[in-house]
């Protein structure tokens, strides 16, 4: 048994074992809904409770239902692919049916081809892309 697990006996004598609890920094959406959050970018987690956490977005505390979210302990050091938004004016249409987002900076940007790690221009971090992730393409409850 591991000397890094706390050991703990009830009160007869049987061993007990503490397995720590997963600690969740990060979050990102898990869902695709109408909230002011970068699709595919990961924000660090000020409070979390079962029902909601209050991610850091832009420097000021935003509340997210917790189950519209992805939890993790570290962001995903890789590029998100994430899907064209629909009916969005400012989205580049020359950047075709998905784009790229930077694990490390938030910044968009265009895939071209089917690179396997890109350069961020903003932040200059070189990360490989997730595209076995298929981010938000899971069907969604109630859809």
């Amino acid at each position: 048994m591991s000397a890094s697990i706390p050991r703990y006996f009830s009160p007869r004598g049987a061993l007990l074992i503490h397995m720590p609890t997963p600690a969740f920094h990060w979050a990102r959406l898990g869902v695709d809904a109408p909230l002011p959050l970068r699709r595919g970018a990961w924000y660090r987690i000020l409070k979390l409770t079962s029902m909601e956490a209050t991610l850091n977005v832009k420097g000021k505390p935003f509340a997210v239902p917790r189950g519209q979210l992805e939890l993790a302990a570290e962001p995903i050091l890789r590029w998100t692919v994430v899907a064209a938004p629909r009916g969005a004016p400012r989205f580049p249409t020359s950047w075709g049916q998905q784009y790229a987002v930077c694990p490390s900076c938030r910044e968009r940007a265009p895939l071209l081809d089917q690179p396997t790690a890109m350069r961020c221009q903003r932040c200059n971090g070189l990360f490989d892309v997730a595209w076995d992730e298929h981010y938000l393409t899971k069907a969604q409850p109630g859809a």
